[in-house]
């Protein structure tokens, strides 16, 4: 990837995740995990599923805490 495409990435807060499927310039570009999945880094492609006994019943968890 070259600096200029670099530059053109869009940074994805946590709790969302970056959707491949929707070019960077979408404003939905950057998605909510959905419920029971978490992202705790920013810059994500995908997100986290919660561990077993935890779930989370909000989409956008930026993290796996209760």
């Amino acid at each position: 990837m070259s600096a200029r495409d670099a530059a053109a990435c869009t940074a994805c807060d946590k709790g969302r995740f970056g959707d491949a499927a929707l070019p960077q310039s979408n404003p939905s570009h950057c998605r909510p995990c959905p419920a029971g999945q978490y992202q705790d880094e920013a810059q994500a492609t995908f997100c986290f599923a919660c561990g077993v006994g935890r779930a989370g019943n909000s989409e956008g968890a930026p993290s796996a805490a209760l």
